[in-house]
């Protein structure tokens, strides 16, 4: 028993060296055809909702989100009012507020 729990140790460390090597290749390669590093972000993000859409595709008669949202649906205010609209979601920037800041101990 042993044996075969090392042996699968032994796999999964050699398999997790492969992903790490892999994912350092597809680093390199982001770089050298000029993706800066924030863009990365987006390229992780764009491979997370990939995966998860292999997922959680919609079964038969459930609408995606091309159908879902259209540009009908959305009400562009950005200039006029800093905001976006979606249906019902309402996006507009943060607003920064002043946080008190505790004195500190001598």
């Amino acid at each position: 028993m042993s044996e075969q729990n090392d042996e699968k140790t032994v796999l999964k460390q050699e398999r997790d060296q492969m992903l790490r090597l892999v994912s350092k290749g597809f680093y390199n390669e982001l770089i050298n055809y000029g993706v800066r590093k924030d863009e990365i972000l987006r390229v992780a993000s764009h491979l997370l909702d990939n995966l998860m859409a292999q997922e959680k595709k919609p079964g038969e008669g459930v609408q995606y989100y091309n159908h879902i949202f259209t540009l009908d649906t959305v009400k562009d205010e950005w200039k006029e009012r800093k905001r976006l609209t979606v249906q019902h979601v309402t996006l507009r920037p943060l607003q920064s507020r002043p946080v008190a800041q505790e004195p500190r101990d001598p």
